[in-house]
Parts: structure tokens; sequence; C-alpha cells
């Protein structure tokens, strides 16, 4: 298969001469491996302890690759785990697939699949062609966002009085990525910014409420939409 390694062999010599037909492979072991783009002729010398040489030749036929080629997104609506959408934009003739990386795949030329559990998922399109397998791939993350329509600071100490957010079964403060929160009020008067929000809003200085906000997860997506404060 194209840029797969496969090993050539010859014995019964005390040295040992490998070349190509284009002149710009060689080696001196008994068995090299190689990678050849394309079929190609090796030539081996064999020379033995008493001076006698034997030439050969071997013809590795190489199954040429396949152009694949597709385009992947994700599709967010702020209240479910993200869903993925996939156009296969490989040769037509060729016999592909996708594989959404948890046991599905699909035949179509478009696709939207989604996800039963929150994870980071490989999604591929793959090509057969004779004995041979050739894929491309993108890894993503699918994880559900929560994001609370109520806070009550002030109530109960260390329960609910803060804007905590989750992104899959952890707070976004332990989660690694990067948020950003703004917060509006009724009037559309922003009251509070942070580029690399921490779970740590809690209405401090203001009056109890509707709070209007904007989350921002870097390279993925921006939810709008309410919040009551309690106090």
């Amino acid at each position: 298969c194209k840029d797969a390694t496969t090993q050539l062999t010859a014995t019964g010599g005390g040295t040992y001469l490998w070349t190509d037909t284009s002149g710009k492979f060689n080696s001196t072991l008994a068995s090299p491996t190689v990678t050849p783009n394309d079929t190609t002729r090796y030539f081996i010398t064999i020379t033995d302890v008493n001076g006698c040489i034997k030439k050969d030749t071997v013809k590795v036929s190489v199954v040429p690759g396949i152009d694949l080629k597709f385009d992947v997104s994700r599709i967010f609506d702020c209240v479910n785990r993200p869903k993925v959408s996939l156009v296969n934009k490989s040769d037509p003739k060729a016999d592909t697939f996708f594989d959404f990386g948890d046991g599905s795949t699909s035949t179509d030329k478009q696709d939207i699949h989604s996800y039963n559990q929150d994870g980071t998922y490989t999604v591929r399109v793959v090509g057969k062609k004779e004995f041979c397998t050739y894929d491309q791939k993108q890894t993503l993350p699918f994880f559900t966002l929560f994001v609370p329509n109520v806070i009550t600071p002030g109530g109960s100490a260390g329960f609910n009085d803060a804007f905590r957010l989750k992104y899959g079964d952890k707070y976004i403060s332990d989660s690694g990525i990067t948020v950003t929160l703004i917060v509006y009020d009724r009037w559309g008067v922003k009251v509070y910014e942070n580029s690399d929000y921490k779970d740590n809003w809690s209405a401090d200085n203001l009056v109890a409420g509707t709070y209007f906000y904007e989350v921002s997860i870097k390279d993925q997506t921006t939810c709008k939409s309410w919040v009551q404060v309690i106090k």
C-alpha cells in the first residue's frame, strides 16, 4: 500500500548492494526496509565469500493512494451536546465511507451525527482500494455545555452562589478550556466581562434581577441567554 513499509530480503552472501531504478536508493544491508511511492524495481548484487557475484531483481508493486478530502464542522445549539456535520469531497469513484469514532459509520456523501456520550472523537473519511485502506482524520471534542439560569448569592454558603458553567462533567474552572463571559443588565449596560472566566461571577455590587450573558468558548461557539440573580 502507498506509504507502507516493506522489506527486501537477500540471503547467502558475504556482502550485499541494493539499488533501485531511480538510482537514489542504495543499501548494503541484506534485508533493508523501503517505502516506495510508486511501483519500483530493486536490484540486488550479492557477493559470496569466494568473490562470486549473483544479481537479481525484485518488483514492488504499490497500490495507488486515494485522494481523500472531507469538511467537518460541529453544530452547536447551547443546550445539547454538539453534533458533527461531514461532507465527503473525495474522488466520487472511490470506495469511501465516514467513521464517526464511536463505532458508527456512514456511506452517505453528507451526514450529521449525534453522539450518545460526551467525549473527544476522531472522525475519519476512509477509502479502500484492493487490499489497502487509507484515511484522513480529525479529532474534536463533543461536550455538553451547562449554563445555570438562576444563581442565589448570599443564600446557602458555597451552594449556587456563583455563575458556574459545566463543560461535560467538569466545571469550566477545571476543564482547561478558555471561556469569555460578558454580562449585561436589563438595559443593555455591560456589568461584567472576563476573557478567562473561572466560575467566579456572583453579581457582587449588583441588585437582584434578570441579567443577560454571552458565554464564548474559544474556537467553538457563543451562547446567549439570561440568568436570574436572587438575593
